[in-house]
């Protein structure tokens, strides 16, 4: 959870990176995909969607893979809210990465156990 707060509160920098974003550049979110009824189960499958246009405040991002719970396929187009972002990468201007905040603390779980 602090994760997923500490990314929606550096989300302004994800933006800022999509402004200056190169033709190589790669962008991707991470969002909850609600299983409900169509999906096998309750809760919701984090994914990972590779980012594609970002327009009028929806980010429009393309699945990185096959869901496991939800009816979504690699490459299926799905529009999010930035609210509905749990976690992000985008270029830095030093050609690093920035984001991948909750990947950082899974991270942190594994080294702590």
């Amino acid at each position: 959870i602090a994760a997923t707060r500490l990314a929606h509160q550096r989300f302004p920098e994800f933006l800022e990176a999509w402004t200056r974003r190169k033709p190589d550049d790669h962008f991707a979110i991470k969002a909850a995909i609600p299983c409900g009824p169509s999906g096998r189960g309750e809760g919701a499958e984090h994914m990972w969607f590779n980012v594609r246009s970002i327009q009028e405040g929806w980010i429009i991002a393309a699945a990185d893979a096959n869901g496991i719970d939800v009816p979504v396929k690699q490459g299926d187009l799905i529009k999010f809210k930035p609210t509905d972002i749990e976690d992000w990468f985008a270029p830095s201007p030093d050609g690093d990465v920035i984001g991948g905040f909750t990947l950082h603390a899974l991270a942190q779980i594994h080294t702590d156990r």
